[in-house]
Parts: structure tokens; sequence; C-alpha cells
């Protein structure tokens, strides 16, 4: 990565030289962006408006990060964009500045009435942020990537409001006090209307996040705040206004949020007996598949949310399988994992990713019921047979109250895809 945003914006000029009419937002923060870019995007989508998303990262396959009204780009589609990005000087952009330039050129091209964009990992030299944006989004900021983006909050949170654009509102879900602070800041240098969005704002009536956690109601408040301002401050173009004559529909709405998923968010796999498992499956669950609850908590402000969501509802994980890179906070992240966890942990190394932790040291340091496992294949067997003989009356492997919660980098939940593509759309 080299800091800067001057690329990008030179290959998105010379694609087009003024920005494509619709109506673009930007997701920023650390933790809940891409549920909250996937929640606004279908929320436009149940209002009629052709809608484009650009979310990252993708488990199995590229395609995953782009979808125009929930369907992934065809690869005919990619490539053709992709074509004309290197030939406007794409061969001078980082991976990540790429993929978004596609994105854009994509969703141009599709004449999508509104564009989604989740960030990257920052916002003052993010690729989206070098993009047209009618409004920024912030889900809430905590310590991440500070290698990148700084040591402390305050930096983190500085450099997440480099996205914000002159004029432009800011809508922000709950933050601490010292994001926040950083977040106004720059909004009111910039003379953009910020609002901050609580538990105040309605839900429509009887609806909620089919992505369950507390966390996905901060989320979902945020998206229907930000398609709500789009609509009253009437920023679509006038074609598209009075196709959305009557909007905000609270049905449209509510529908949205049952309808808008990402794998890997408390997502429950519910469990199978061993003779209802094909062969695969079979191999790793040899007494039966548990109940799994995967999620890609990756760092102490995701881990704690977890938490948080898991003693709501009244989980208790029966073992757990984690792992992450060795640049995230580890010694902030373990006493949380071991909050979780009221059974054995398992560490598998994350296969073929060289930035990943050592297990061995990950245990070593989680201590108490944390061991070490060659493989995520060989902590699946493990850990399954250890849900299972700890609830021997269920013939399924544990209630739901009682999964294997399988969580950390994203990269061991992709992993896991890789074993059961299935999963992605269970």
């Amino acid at each position: 990565m080299t800091p800067g945003t001057e690329r990008v914006r030179a290959v998105l000029h010379r694609l087009r030289p003024a920005p494509p009419p619709h109506v673009a937002v930007q997701v920023a923060g650390t933790n809940g962006k891409g549920s909250t870019s996937v929640m606004l995007a279908r929320t436009a989508e149940e209002h009629g408006l052709k809608t484009g998303l650009h979310i990252s990262p993708h488990f199995l396959s590229l395609r995953e990060r782009l979808s125009i009204n929930g369907i992934p780009l065809p690869d005919s589609a990619w490539l053709d964009a992709a074509e004309r990005v290197m030939a406007a000087g794409g061969a001078d952009l980082s991976w990540f500045e790429l993929v978004t330039c596609i994105s854009s050129e994509a969703f141009a091209t599709a004449d999508v009435d509104m564009a989604v964009m989740e960030s990257g990992l920052g916002g003052r030299f993010d690729a989206v942020s070098a993009m047209k944006a009618d409004m920024v989004l912030f889900t809430p900021i905590g310590m991440d990537h500070e290698a990148v983006l700084g040591p402390t909050l305050k930096d983190i949170a500085e450099d997440k409001a480099g996205a914000v654009r002159p004029g432009k509102p800011v809508l922000s879900g709950p933050q601490t006090p010292e994001a926040l602070l950083e977040l106004q800041r720059r909004a009111a240098a910039l003379n953009a209307p910020f609002i901050l969005i609580d538990e105040s704002l309605p839900l429509p009536l009887n609806a909620a996040p089919v992505m369950p956690g507390k966390h996905q109601l901060a989320n979902a408040r945020l998206a229907l705040a930000a398609f709500r301002t789009l609509v009253r401050n009437t920023m679509f173009p006038p074609p598209v206004m009075e196709r959305l004559a009557g909007a905000p529909d609270h049905d449209a709405e509510a529908r949205a949020l049952a309808r808008a998923r990402l794998p890997g968010r408390m997502q429950l796999i519910p469990p199978l007996p061993h003779t209802s498992l094909g062969p695969t499956e079979a191999a790793l669950f040899p007494s039966g598949r548990p109940p799994l609850l995967l999620d890609g908590a990756h760092n102490p402000h995701g881990l704690a949310a977890l938490g948080e969501s898991l003693a709501a509802s009244g989980t208790a994980p029966g073992a757990v399988i984690f792992s992450c890179l060795q640049d995230k906070r580890i010694v902030d992240m373990l006493p949380l994992l071991r909050s979780l966890a009221t059974g054995p942990i398992f560490i598998p190394p994350i296969a073929g990713n060289p930035r990943a932790a050592d297990p061995h040291e990950l245990a070593a340091l989680a201590g108490l019921n944390a061991c070490a496992v060659p493989s995520l294949a060989e902590a699946l067997r493990r850990a399954s047979t250890a849900v299972i003989e700890r609830l021997p009356e269920s013939p399924t492997g544990g209630a739901p109250a009682n999964p294997l919660l399988i969580c950390g980098s994203l990269y061991l939940l992709a992993e896991l895809f890789a074993l059961c593509p299935k999963y992605l759309t269970e």
C-alpha cells in the first residue's frame, strides 16, 4: 500500500471525466461496515432502486465483492470493467484500488440508481474516499490496523474521518467520546451536516435484522436513517424521486432487514446427526455436526460485541475454535476470548497465510483450556466431539444455546467455507 488517493482519482477521471449521476454512499468505520452496507443496499432495492453494492473482503470468490440488486456481478461484466480500468492506467494501482475502480466503472456502466461502497481499512487514503460520495456513514470505530492507521483511537478516528466530504451529510452510529469528537471536528471543518444515530430512531413495527446481535440493531438504524435522509433531502435525481413517492415505506424497510444477510456474522448452522452428513462433513464431524456459530469478530471491539450478544441471548458455546492474524491486539483479545469459552479452545493455523499468528504462541497466551492443533479440520473434529460429549442427551450434538463457536479472523472463516462451501448460503 502506498498512501494517497491521487492514483485512483486519475484513473477515475480518465474513465469518466464527470462523476456518474447515481447517488453514492460510503460506509466507513471499524466493525459493522459490511452489515450496514448490505442493509442499506437491501433497503434501496426494496424501494425499487437499482442498487450496486461493493463490500470487502470476500471468502471464496472475488465476485462476492460486487453485486447489483443482490446478484453478483457476472464474470463478463467484471472483465469488461477491468479491461477499461487497465486501459485508463489501472496497472499503477494497488490491488484494492484496482477492485474499487472496477466497481465504480461497473456500477456506472450498469446505470444504477444508487451505489453503496464499503471502505477498506481507513478513510483519508482509502480508495473509496477518492470516489464521489453524496453521504458518508460511520459504524463504530475501534482499535484495529494500528500499524497503518496509528497507535491510538484518536489516530484511527482521525484517519477514518478523512472520508468526510465537504458539505455532504455525515451519519454516525454509536461511538466512544474520543472517536465521536474526531468525526464531529472533521464534519464541522468541512461544513458537513453531522447526525448521530442512537436508539431513539424507531425501527419499523415488528422488524428485526435477520443477522442477530444487539450491534446489528445499531447497524440497522444507521442504514435506515441513511436512506430516510437521502429521500427526505431529495438527494436522488428527479426521475428517481418520482419513483420514490411515498418512501420510506416501512413495510419495505422491514423486508429489507429480514433479507439482508452476510455470512460469518453470528451465523448459525443447525445441527445434524452423522447419518445425515455428506462425505466431507462426515469426516469433519465424526460424532455428528453440532450447531455451529460463525462470527468474524477479529479485534477487541468485535469480540466484545460478540460477547454481549451471546450473553443477551443466553448462548454459552460448548467449545471455541479461534485464530487471528499476528498484527492484531492479541493481549486485549484473549481475555475477551476466555470469557466466551465455557469449554475447550482449539487454535489451528490459518492455512497459507503468512500473517497468521502462531497457534502454539496463541494457546500459551490464552492458557486455561486452550490448545494448538495442526489444522482447522482437526480442530473441527476435536471441538465438535467435545461439544457433543458435554451434551450426550442431545442426539444432534447440543442445543443452539451451546454451539461450537468459530470466530476470529475472516481468513479462518474463509478456510471453513472452502471446506464446506454450502455454509456461505445457509
